[in-house]
Parts: C-alpha cells; sequence; structure tokens
C-alpha cells in the first residue's frame, strides 16, 4: 500500500525535525560536509521539501551516532540514544 502524499509530508517534517535536532550547533555547512552532501540538500530535509533516501539517512545515522528506526520515526534503540535524543 502507498502512503498519501500528505502522510509523506509529515514524515519528511518529523524526519526534517530529527536531523536538524541533531545538527546541534553545527552549521548546515559543516553537518553537510560530515554527512557527504550539499548544504540544499540539507535545507530540503529540514524543511521536509524533500526525503533523504535511505543511505543518506545511514550516513547520517554512522556519523552521529543514532540507529536509522530514530531519525525515521524517532524511536530510540538504547539508553544512549536516548539520551542523545533528549540532548
Amino acid at each position: 500500500m502507498m502512503k498519501d502524499k500528505a502522510q509523506t509530508v509529515h514524515d519528511g517534517r518529523a524526519v526534517g525535525r530529527r536531523i536538524r535536532f541533531l545538527r546541534g550547533t553545527l552549521s548546515q555547512e559543516e553537518f553537510a560536509s560530515k554527512v557527504g552532501i550539499s548544504r540544499a540538500a540539507l535545507a530540503n530535509y529540514e524543511t521536509g521539501r524533500t526525503m533523504p533516501k535511505q543511505k543518506i539517512i545511514d550516513k547520517i545515522s554512522e556519523v552521529f551516532e543514532v540507529s536509522p528506526k530514530f531519525l525515521t520515526s524517532g524511536e530510540v534503540q538504547s539508553v544512549e540514544e536516548f539520551a542523545v535524543s533528549l540532548g
């Protein structure tokens, strides 16, 4: 079953908020460089304009030591990840 457009937009915004949260005090340029994407792509992810592909989600997860599931759903997999989610 395909998600409707409204659900996809909602998911994109939620993922974008979590990416923005992980970025913390890093500039978009710094964060994008660490992940290997453009600053413009990061801006689009953070605003929910576009959804990152799975390989980008995996890379962000690897660099910032959270599970891909945290980025896509907000679910935490460990105590450490819970601490990260709290800031």
